[in-house]
């Protein structure tokens, strides 16, 4: 089977086709037990026979992959307790023109100046309990994750 790479990340305007398409998705995967990992073809597939199902527009088949992934993982996701779990958040949400935030070498220290919307996901992810940590890159986190010192 030939995977197009050329799929595009149509997310539905309304907030009532995005609310409906989550709660299908949910509902079929209630119904039809599925163990991660699933691969590409497989989560296509299911998409499709939910689209069709739907009559949902074709051109939200990777927002109903995405949603069809989500579905699949929430159960392993959700007994990781918080205090094991962390949030990547990239620096790139910073404003970068604006941000009084420090580097060191585990990333961004938020400096909660308000410049941007860091602080809150920071603030909200540690009142939690999750690590949370603002990096550059895959190259830092995974550094940081094999030395254990994230999960102090």
């Amino acid at each position: 089977m030939i995977i197009s790479s050329e799929l595009k990340l149509d997310v539905p305007l309304l907030l009532d086709i995005r609310h409906n398409i989550r709660k299908e998705v949910e509902e079929w995967f209630a119904h039809n037990q599925v163990t991660p990992p699933v691969s590409y073809e497989a989560i296509a597939e299911t998409a499709d026979l939910l689209i069709d199902k739907n009559s949902w527009d074709k051109c939200y088949k990777a927002f109903v992959m995405v949603c069809c992934g989500n579905a699949i993982w929430r159960p392993v996701i959700g007994s990781v307790p918080f205090n094991r779990r962390i949030l990547l958040l990239p620096h790139c949400l910073r404003n970068s023109a604006l941000c009084k935030g420090q580097q060191d070498e585990m990333g961004i220290l938020c400096s909660e100046c308000g410049n941007c919307s860091i602080s809150g996901l920071l603030r909200e992810a540690e009142n939690l309990g999750y690590v949370a940590l603002v990096t550059e890159g895959t190259t830092v986190t995974a550094r940081l994750i094999e030395s254990g010192k994230s999960m102090q």
